[in-house]
C-alpha cells in the first residue's frame, strides 16, 4: 500500500541532464522522466497509448517525447 497524495524521489537532477528519457517504476506504476527545452522536469506514464510501447525507450524532440515505435 501506497500514500498517493505525498511527496516521493523519482531521480536525481544529474539522471535528466543528458536529455534522454529515464523509465523508473513510482508506486507500482511505469513512469517516464524527461526535460522540456526550458529544463523544466515531466512525468508521463510510461507507455504509448497506441501500441503500449514504453515512452523511455523513445526519444525526446524540444518539448515532446516521441515513441520509439512511431
Amino acid at each position: 500500500m501506497f500514500l498517493k497524495n505525498c511527496w516521493y524521489v523519482a531521480g536525481y537532477d544529474r539522471e535528466l541532464s543528458d536529455g534522454a528519457p529515464l523509465g523508473r517504476k513510482l508506486l507500482n506504476e511505469p513512469v517516464v522522466l524527461f526535460r522540456d527545452s526550458a529544463g523544466k522536469a515531466i512525468a508521463l506514464e510510461d507507455r504509448c497509448c497506441h501500441r503500449q510501447l514504453p515512452l523511455s525507450l523513445g526519444q525526446v524532440h524540444g518539448d515532446q517525447l516521441q515513441c520509439g515505435y512511431h
